[in-house]
């Protein structure tokens, strides 16, 4: 504290200046310091300076005499100023020991920080994200704060209660409350009306519908109840202060060295990955390799857990190289943590299970999106005459609304993203239900029509403004193409290869152009009986990207053909490239095209 105002300073620092205060007097070596704040994990001495830099300056160290930590030349740190010690005040919370449920919440200060400020000015606060975010993690630590601070503090876990009839004898039993079978919401209401207490209610989504008015109502009977309440969706009743759970900040990819050592999913991380492998090396290339896991994962902390706990089977290559949405799935944490967070499918399954019908239908359908999609393209992939646009219109929201998806942007419009693992799940759940096929191909059909319109606008609208529109939806291009090209519909494909050619270009992905032509190719044969016009639109793009000549340009269909397509996209193809393949596909389309034009 400076006056009556916190100093902010990093975990890390935390446990170093807790260690030195608890031995003040004594000198402690770098290596007892290094093993107090990073235990297990090797790091250089650089890091262990910084941060009693950083704690000397939060406690302005040599400010007007002021001395607090000196270092002892060649031996370590000490603690010099005076310290009183107290006898600790036991906890208040009720219901549980919050401090044996959770490990150490690491980058969630600023966010605690905002929660326990509300329930300072609000009766009703709610943690609301999805799955694994950190809810519990959220609300165990402002009751803490809170508890510590003097005030009484009540814990209800939730999970385990199937009917929110079942709410108040819960509640009752962890505050003390004598209670008969039918205790209800009124006898509650009447037993805290003149209470001061924090009720924290975790877990509360199975419940929601009849939860709600039950916390109403004691919100309204007792002014002196504030509550705080974690859910995967709100209570949407009149008061509730909502505060939505993010994930965990992750590191740039120009983040190197030292700099990731100040990002919270890293910091997450290496704080769990304790245990794994002894003797982690803080090496510049270790710490690239984790910050690359923590974007993958992106930035959610149980999956992160999940992953930094495997560590001592895979090693840090081995989890890069082996991680993936079906391995995180499966991948098991603490034997201690709630059976609901011991796997990401559990967390995910507890959720899922509480969708409607018609809402896990529009979830599984809406896992072909790769990126932000728009409510007008989810209404042209997974609306039909068994989901209706109705149905969607009213599913999106819900589903953001339980932490299913997530609100985003894309190109300057709103619309709708998932994160990677719940896509990855939803996706088992559309295969599941035998819908994969259809939905894939509509999707694939979808891209194939706005693929169209940009080719018909090339030329009326400037190049950048259909780049600006188009280059978000290139992940869910290269998932159509690799639908298609894998026993889904090769035809389909090589329309989705041709459609894209002045826009792939335009980005410059030939690499990638050139291997979805090559698929394309090997389809040539039944290009030629369903879509003569195609065909030859394939063989010149192969031409393009691969140097070869079109051949079977002697028909008559086939002159007719290359007479179609030769008055107007050769100049979209080859106007941005001048490579010799590029030059090679000008002078055979040179060569062909008199023919063609002149064709009868």
């Amino acid at each position: 504290m400076e006056g009556d105002e916190p100093v902010q300073i990093g975990g890390r620092a935390i446990d170093l200046l807790i260690a030195l205060v608890e031995n003040a007097g004594a000198t402690l070596s770098h290596a007892e310091l290094m093993a107090r704040a990073w235990p297990n994990v090797t790091v250089e001495p650089i890091s262990l300076r910084v941060h009693i830099s950083a704690i000397r300056r939060a406690l302005r160290d040599g400010e007007n005499g002021a001395r607090y930590i000196v270092n002892i030349s060649g031996r370590g740190y000490q603690f010099v100023a005076p310290v009183e010690r107290l006898e600790a005040a036991s906890p208040r919370v009720e219901g549980v020991r919050l401090s044996q449920r959770m490990s150490r919440i690491v980058g969630r200060e600023d966010f605690i920080d905002g929660v326990v400020a509300q329930l300072a000015e609000r009766p009703l606060v709610s943690i609301v994200g999805g799955g694994g975010i950190g809810k519990t993690a959220v609300a165990v630590a402002a009751a803490e704060r809170l508890s510590a601070a003097g005030g009484r503090v009540a814990f209800i876990d939730l999970a385990m209660v199937s009917s929110a009839a079942l709410v108040p004898v819960a509640i009752a039993s962890v505050i003390g409350a004598s209670h008969s079978p039918g205790f209800d919401v009124e006898a509650l209401s009447a037993f805290v009306a003149d209470q001061n207490l924090l009720l924290v209610l975790d877990s509360c989504e199975h419940l929601i519908e009849d939860l709600a008015p039950l916390v109403e109502t004691l919100r309204w009977t007792a002014p002196g109840l504030r509550i705080l309440a974690t859910s995967r969706e709100p209570l949407r009743i009149d008061g509730e202060w909502l505060m939505h759970a993010p994930p965990l900040d992750v590191p740039d990819e120009s983040a190197a060295g030292e700099a990731l050592l100040g990002v919270a999913s890293v910091q997450l991380f290496l704080d769990r990955a304790v245990g794994g492998d002894e003797g982690l090396e803080l090496s510049e290339q270790n710490l690239a390799i984790i910050g690359k896991l923590c974007r993958k994962l992106e930035g959610i902390p149980l999956a992160i857990e999940l992953v930094a706990t495997r560590i001592d089977l895979f090693g840090l290559e081995g989890l890069l190289a082996n991680l993936d949405d079906r391995f995180l799935l499966v991948a098991r944490g603490r034997r201690t943590a709630l059976p609901r967070h011991q796997t990401m499918r559990a967390t995910l399954d507890w959720s899922h299970d509480l969708l409607p019908p018609t809402e896990r239908k529009v979830f599984r359908r809406l896992s072909v999106f790769r990126g932000v999609f728009t409510i007008d393209q989810a209404l042209k992939v997974a609306a039909d005459d068994e989901l209706s646009e109705l149905d969607i219109l009213e599913g999106l929201p819900s589903l953001a609304q339980r932490s299913m998806i997530a609100r985003g942007q894309a190109a300057g419009q709103d619309g709708y993203r998932f994160f990677s693992i719940n896509r990855f799940y939803a996706a088992e759940k559309l295969r599941e239900a035998g819908e994969a096929q259809g939905i894939r191909r509509r999707h694939a059909a979808n891209l194939l029509a706005m693929l169209e319109q940009a080719q018909a606008a090339w030329s009326t609208l400037p190049r950048s403004t259909w780049a600006i529109r188009l280059e978000p939806r290139i992940d869910d291009l290269r998932s159509a193409l690799d639908w298609c090209f894998d026993g889904g519909d090769p035809i389909l494909g090589a329309r989705l290869t041709a459609a894209w050619v002045p826009v792939g270009l335009h980005l410059a992905l030939i690499d990638e152009f050139s291997r979805w032509t090559a698929q394309a190719m090997a389809s040539i044969d039944a290009l030629a009986a369903v879509d003569p016009k195609l065909e030859f639109q394939i063989r010149l793009l192969s031409n393009l990207v691969h140097g070869r000549s079109p051949a079977r340009t002697d028909s008559l269909a086939m002159r007719r053909a290359a007479a179609s397509f030769l008055t107007e996209p050769p100049d979209l193809i080859t106007e941005d490239l001048d490579t010799g393949e590029v030059r090679e596909a000008r002078e055979t389309t040179a060569a062909l095209s008199p023919r063609a034009l002149q064709a009868p």
